[in-house]
């Protein structure tokens, strides 16, 4: 196994020291005390790349819709809203007009 430095990891992971010990604490980042010095700890480089790869541990948007994008279509039925187009109609009437021409809670209604 190889091991990194606090700021290796942080270098790596472009992130704040209390980022890398909350994934640490989580289980997301294995640690171990630098032999060397007690007081000081290493993280494991694959747990510390992995997590560089989900740019620092988050996913974007971006990226997660691209990957729905890649599978077709992201659809979700719903008998209250529905885009097309290139409108937005809530339970079959123009989301637009309705916003200029009823209140809040008339479209509740």
């Amino acid at each position: 196994m190889v091991w990194m430095t606090a700021a290796e990891a942080l270098k790596v992971l472009n992130v704040r020291p209390q980022t890398l010990y909350a994934n640490v604490s989580r289980g997301k980042i294995r640690a171990k005390s630098d032999e060397a010095d007690p007081r000081r700890s290493l993280y494991h480089r694959d747990d510390i790349l992995r997590m560089a790869r989900r740019s620092n541990g988050r996913r974007k948007i971006e990226a997660v819709s691209a990957q729905a994008m890649q599978w077709g279509d992201p659809v979700l039925p719903s008998a209250i809203s529905t885009a097309a187009d290139g409108r937005l109609l809530y339970r079959g009437h123009d989301a637009v007009t309705l916003s200029e021409t009823a209140t809040l809670e008339e479209i509740a209604d």
